[in-house]
């Protein structure tokens, strides 16, 4: 019994994040098991169907507008890193920065 409810939204976007990791698995060579279990998410809900095809767009939009090559990975970076409300998840070194391992050995 499922007492954990899930609203629509959270559906979709837990379906959207399904669909762009199938893309990725899909695009990359997949096993006769990973084909399998593809197409049985896919069959498994309209809703998959349509993330499915929702991700496939935006994937295919983005690479023609060539904004993900535009993108400068190091200033986004850089500018979460300066920004008072952006917290880390982990220790992720700034670009540039020595890696949390190294300033752990030099401050020994």
């Amino acid at each position: 019994m499922n007492i954990y409810r899930t609203s629509p939204k959270q559906s979709r976007e837990r379906a959207a994040r399904e669909a762009a990791e199938w893309l990725q698995v899909m695009r990359d060579g997949p096993s006769a098991a990973e084909r399998a279990a593809f197409a049985t998410w896919v069959a498994a809900s309209q809703l998959h169907l349509n993330e499915l095809l929702m991700a496939q767009v935006v994937e295919r939009e983005l690479a023609v507008s060539g904004a993900l090559q535009a993108l400068d990975l190091d200033e986004v970076l850089a500018r979460a890193a300066s920004s008072d409300n952006v917290v880390a998840l982990h220790d992720v070194p700034a670009p540039g920065a020595a890696s949390a391992e190294e300033a752990r050995a030099g401050a020994r």
